[in-house]
Formats: structure tokens, sequence, C-alpha cells
């Protein structure tokens, strides 16, 4: 089967509501696929996905303060990243998309549809981190982010290479796909402004910033704005005394789907929150067939 070549993407450097985006672009023809990516995450995690779709118009983004875009001070907010998206996307010129986020970027591409839906066709949301409403309101303001875990990760590597030796054979990254791990590895690190080595391009700070906002925004009455089809995909049932930063369960309402008017529910009960990185072929084809039979 042909796959495209993931190898030698376009780059875009936008400026979208204040901060600069880098945009990664597969040219191609027919509806165009946007790709965003989950806190901590880049484009370039979404190669082993986009592969699979070859002869498409495909665009995959780095949040700010993510991969190659300009780092800014926080505080972040997941509204302003919508609003960052849709501008992106009204530069571009897409029309028709078929949105594609995982995690805090499948939250806010739903925030992006509901500020612009003529801009969409559909979305596939991949474990969008959308809690139930009663749920959400608990986590506003429940942890000051210099007190998550994830703040306190290794922040200083010699080389990818060690990054990825360091990370192939422990939870969670042993169950990714290797060819996603060596992705996330060589384009989740920048080099280091004294020039010793790399460090995380979403520094661990930034990082716990973004979990620390993710509540604080309004996404149900966003989702009352989509009329689109909606792919909602959520792997195992959360258990809500899980500690902060285990994602081996799914965070995700389980009556999500049922709040968009058009929308699909379709439950992997045996795979973790980390499912595109574990199986993105599979999800290459489910995106295909949301597609095929709903747009």
């Amino acid at each position: 089967m042909k796959r495209l070549d993931v190898d030698s993407p376009r780059q875009h450097a936008l400026n979208a509501d204040g901060y600069d985006w880098a945009v990664w672009e597969w040219p191609g023809e027919g509806r165009p696929l946007l790709f965003m990516h989950a806190t901590g995450f880049h484009a370039q995690c979404w190669r082993r996905v986009i592969e699979h779709f070859p002869g498409r118009r495909v665009i995959a983004v780095d949040a700010p303060n993510h991969g190659r875009s300009e780092r800014q001070p926080t505080p972040f907010s997941w509204p302003r990243f919508a609003s960052g998206l849709v501008s992106v996307i009204q530069q571009l010129q897409l029309q028709d998309v078929t949105g594609v986020g995982h995690s805090m970027g499948a939250h806010v591409m739903t925030l992006a549809c509901g500020l612009n839906p003529a801009a969409f066709a559909g979305l596939v949301l991949v474990d969008p981190v959308i809690l139930e409403p009663q749920f959400a309101a608990t986590r506003r303001g429940r942890m000051a982010p210099e007190d998550n875990p994830v703040a306190r990760r290794r922040n200083h590597w010699a080389s990818p290479e060690q990054m990825f030796d360091a990370f192939k054979d422990r939870k969670p990254f042993c169950d990714w796909d290797p060819a996603v791990l060596r992705d996330y590895c060589n384009g989740g690190l920048r080099h280091r402004a004294d020039g010793d080595g790399f460090e995380l391009a979403c520094s661990p700070l930034d990082e716990a910033n973004v979990y620390a906002v993710s509540a604080e925004n309004d996404v149900y009455d966003a989702i009352k704005q989509i009329d689109q089809p909606v792919q909602v995909i959520r792997g195992r049932l959360w258990d809500h005394s899980a500690p902060p930063g285990d994602f081996s369960n799914s965070p995700t309402w389980p009556e999500l789907a049922a709040q968009f008017k058009r929308g699909i529910d379709d439950h992997l009960a045996e795979r973790s929150h980390f499912f595109p990185m574990e199986t993105p072929e599979w999800l290459a084809r489910r995106i295909a067939g949301f597609e095929e039979a709903h747009l």
C-alpha cells in the first residue's frame, strides 16, 4: 500500500492570536486533514498516522510552547489556543476540514469548531479529556502547576537517541509503536541555550501549566454549536481516584458523544489514553472509515 512521504513537509511560521505557531503541511488534494497534538507532545507525533493518507492535503500544528513553536511566558488558555487554531485555518484558507485531535488537541479542536463551525466538515476527537461537567468543576484550581509531578520531568538530554533509549523499555512508552516514540523524541527536544545538549521543547513547568488551566473553559457551550458529525474515540474507563499524570485510562466523559447533535461513540476498552501512539495504523483506518461513512 502506498504511503505518504512524511519526511518532507512544508513548514510555515504563522502568528495566530499573538502566538507564533509552527505549522507543518503535506500538500495534496481533497478535503484537508488537520491534526493537533496532546499536551507535551508535538505535530511530528502524528507522522505514523499521516503516512496512511497519500495524496491528501494534511496539516499538523505545534501548539504554542510545544514542538517548534515559539516559547512565550505562561499563563496559557485553551480558548486562546482555539482562537489561534482558527486563525491558522483562516490564514491557510482551509475549508471543509476534517479536524483530528488527541487529548488537549481534541479539546481545543472542539472549541475551534464551536468558534468557526463553517470551516469544518467533521471532527475525530481522540480521547479529548472533556470531563463530565460536575467533575470538571471540581478540578478547577485543584493543583498548582509546580505541585504536578510532570513539572519534575527530566529536562536535560544529550541527544534524542539517549531519550529514546531511556524510554523504550518503560511505561507507557514501551507500549508505543517504536517509530512513534522516535518521532516523539526527535521532535520533542530542542538545543539548550547554553549549548549543553538538549531540553524538552515543552518544558516540564509549561506542560504542568497547560494541565492547570484545562478545566477553565466552557467547552460544553461550544459543543452545542456543532452540527457536524463527530466521532469520539476513548480508551478504557478512568478511575477518578487515579493520581495526576496517570494516563493508563481514559479521562473522557463516557456520555460525551451523546452531547453532540451527530455524535458517534467508539470505546476501546483495552487501550490507554495513548492509543494513537500504540496503534497509529488502526487510528488512520478509523479516520478514513469515519470520513467514508459520514462526510
